[in-house]
């Protein structure tokens, strides 16, 4: 049950920190290009995003870090079925943050071809648009690099896992041909 609780806590907290990003990079940008409000607000949109994209970032991402870890230090004592349900997290983060990277960088792209033809809303909205996707693109990226070198790593990031029998066979197996040349 401690991985089960040490899995799900590092997803969400890494959920909510992505989009708690996500939110106040966007108010950041809206700020910056002093993006016009719309008809029924009162109070521009990027007040409450700065801020409490702010704060869920500061309390997600140490919630993140420490589960993290704490599932890396408990990583010793993992079995291969245990194994199996890291590699599917990984799985399925790199997935998730690949889909974000493609997304993300097309919007950008369509951000800076609507500013280059004129179309869609005030250049300001398509800079703060085109700004936040590059964000998204590199804070995805980021994310992306750190699961995918987790998901690479020798048995898929568990430092503590032995080989299994079959893993090591092929091992033993060609490192007796690489020997005899």
């Amino acid at each position: 049950m401690l991985y089960l609780y040490l899995y799900s806590v590092t997803g969400l907290s890494l959920l909510v920190f992505y989009f708690s990003v996500i939110s106040g990079v966007n108010g950041f940008f809206d700020f910056i290009f002093q993006v016009p409000i719309g008809a029924y607000e009162t109070t521009p949109g990027y007040e409450s995003a700065i801020t409490s994209g702010l704060g869920f970032a500061i309390v997600s991402f140490p919630l993140w870090v420490y589960h993290w870890r704490r599932l890396m230090r408990e990583s010793m004592d993992f079995t291969e079925s245990m194994l199996t349900a890291h590699r599917f997290y990984l799985f399925t983060v790199v997935c998730c943050l690949i889909l974000m990277i493609i997304v993300s960088g097309g919007s950008g792209l369509a951000s800076l071809l609507r500013m280059l033809f004129g179309f869609g809303e005030s250049r300001a909205g398509n800079l703060s648009g085109m700004s936040t996707s590059v964000t998204i693109f590199l804070v995805s990226g980021g994310f992306w690099v750190h699961h995918w070198w987790q998901f690479r790593g020798k048995f898929g990031g568990m430092p503590g896992l032995k080989a299994s029998a079959p893993e090591a066979a092929a091992k033993a197996k060609a490192k007796t041909k690489t020997s005899k040349k």
